[in-house]
């Protein structure tokens, strides 16, 4: 790194050469917006969910940032956790309308839940979670 911020990117650009997805997935076929929209829609932040207005999000994250715990974090500080999360991709992001129904039943439909090892944006473990309240149960692959 110090090499190649001096100008002699040759080191770097070698790694660079050598390194490829895991799933062989060419950046040019990502989506970063797409990836947001997804995560900003799915996720539950400091200020709850995406229908909370943008105006009223960064108060709590200011909150946040004050009460976590620096076990939530470890080994980064609670700072630096919200500053590289998707936190402050959403923070801005455009507050969503809750759905018609957002608590109630939904219906017993099949469900697939898809995971793997490779996704640090869903982890094993929270599908984990999520698998109980599938009805009928899900099907895991």
């Amino acid at each position: 790194m110090h090499q190649a911020a001096a100008g002699d990117t040759r080191r770097l650009d070698a790694i660079e050469a050598v390194m490829t997805p895991a799933d062989g997935t060419l950046a040019s076929q990502l989506s970063a917006g797409l990836h947001a929209a997804t995560i900003c829609d799915d996720l539950r932040f400091p200020w709850g969910s995406s229908a909370t207005p943008t105006k009223l999000r960064q108060p709590f994250v200011d909150l946040t940032s004050r009460t976590l715990a620096p076990s939530a974090t470890w080994p980064y500080t609670a700072a630096v956790a919200l500053a590289e999360s998707s936190v402050q991709t959403c923070l801005r992001w455009p507050a969503e309308p809750p759905n018609s129904n957002p608590f109630g039943r939904l219906p017993d439909l099949p469900t697939l839940i898809l995971n793997g090892d490779r996704d640090l944006s869903t982890p094993l473990e929270w599908a984990g979670r999520n698998s109980p309240s599938a009805r009928p149960a899900p099907t895991w692959w």
